[in-house]
């Protein structure tokens, strides 16, 4: 069955759905829907009649298990809208989602991506998707940034990003242990971070960091014909 998926469809202006794959799935009827998202453990093809698959990716979570550790860093403070221009985490944000599923299927566009990613920002700062909002300063200039919520006892890492200007430098690693000491100062025992199996570098500095991969989920995007 294909689950109608409200936020994105009146975020998209779209009928958008979401079908959960497995082996013994008969075949769907997926009238009325402009844009599904085919979820699955696997690589299961499955045509759809009358849509054109126009992506496909495997999305990664890596977990770690957190020590309890504490990490004092002047650089990292949190974000404050009365301080900083939002501007600078919306240009991050676009960094961040380079491998996002939202920007290389070419058929939701630049323009929709980018309006996503300010939208997910926003609602980082707003608290909406985020318990907290900290970026990595330079004279006074943000070069950095990373998102994390904490749901049912458990740390999520969202948008982690650092300056291209800036990367290679360490700033990332220690964005992400700044969160983690964070996290286990309230008592969470681990986090997970999701990234794309596609996006090679930022897998192996997950890796680096002692995460592993807890998961792996094949996605793919399958258009209507006449919406194409």
């Amino acid at each position: 069955m294909i689950k109608k998926l409200t936020w994105d469809s009146e975020f998209f202006n779209l009928q958008v759905g979401e079908y959960a794959l497995s082996e013994s799935e008969e075949e769907v009827c997926p009238a009325g829907f402009d844009v599904i998202y085919v979820k699955g453990q696997n690589g299961i093809e499955n045509d759809l009649l009358g849509y054109t698959k126009t992506f496909e990716e495997t999305k990664v979570v890596y977990s770690k298990n957190l020590q309890n550790t504490a990490l004092d860093d002047s650089a990292i403070v949190p974000f404050d809208l009365d301080r900083f221009n939002i501007e600078v985490l919306y240009d991050l944000a676009y960094v961040s989602g380079e491998q996002s599923r939202f920007n290389l299927d070419v058929r939701f566009g630049r323009e929709q991506f980018e309006r996503l990613y300010r939208q997910w920002v926003d609602n980082s700062v707003n608290k909406t998707y985020a318990d907290g909002v900290y970026v990595y300063l330079e004279q006074e200039q943000i070069i950095g940034m990373i998102t994390y919520a904490i749901d049912d006892n458990q740390g999520k890492v969202g948008l982690l990003a650092v300056s291209k200007d800036y990367q290679g430098k360490g700033i990332g690693q220690k964005l992400v242990q700044f969160v983690e000491a964070i996290l286990s100062e309230e008592g969470i025992k681990s986090t997970e971070i999701p990234t794309q199996l596609s996006n090679v570098g930022a897998c192996r500095f997950y890796e680096k960091l002692g995460y592993t991969v807890k998961e792996k989920i094949n996605i793919k995007h399958y258009w209507k014909n006449d919406t194409i």
